[in-house]
């Protein structure tokens, strides 16, 4: 069977596939597969469909990979407020550039940049002020709260040593 027909592939286009509703889900699981980004435009006038080829900066990954990526772009443009990216905000999204064409602030990297470049998924995720795990078991924290317990212990000799433990998002309140 070709990659397009495998399982993982399927299930990952399933996943995600409310997210790339506006987009080919599962070609965008085949190209980042592949290292590939495929862009198809069809001219209104002539009626001539142009399919292009772009290579990506990671190369070509493995499922889990590509499942991850997914996850990292749908919170960077979640927190844009773009819930249904079009082809070229996820493009933009996982390869860098600028997400409103024309607009030099709305510039990123891009996930597959940061990758590519050394950066490993969990501080890529750390960008976003997100925690991998969190991300990807799609349980994001409710709120930034942080709770912690302190203690004091006074030994016979009249010394007392603090304990605090706790548990937090690492930022503090």
């Amino acid at each position: 069977t070709s990659s397009g027909s495998s399982t993982p592939a399927t299930n990952i286009s399933n996943d995600y596939s409310y997210f790339l509703k506006n987009v080919d889900s599962k070609q965008v699981v085949n190209d980042l597969r592949n290292a590939q980004w495929t862009t198809t435009t069809t001219d209104p006038q002539t009626n001539v469909t142009t399919t292009t080829t772009e290579a990506l900066p990671t190369g070509k990954m493995g499922f889990g990979n590509v499942k991850i990526s997914l996850a990292l772009a749908q919170e960077s443009l979640r927190q844009q407020n773009i819930m249904q990216p079009t082809s070229e905000q996820l493009h933009t999204s996982l390869a860098g550039g600028q997400m409103v064409p024309g607009d030099s602030t709305t510039t990123t990297n891009g996930i597959l940049q940061m990758r590519a470049e050394g950066i490993g998924w969990g501080q890529i995720a750390q960008k976003y002020d997100v925690k991998l795990g969190q991300l990807m078991s799609g349980k994001q924290p409710a709120s930034t709260t942080t709770t912690s317990t302190t203690s004091t212990t006074t030994t016979s000799s009249g010394k007392s040593s603090t304990t605090a433990t706790g548990k937090g998002n690492g930022k503090g309140i």
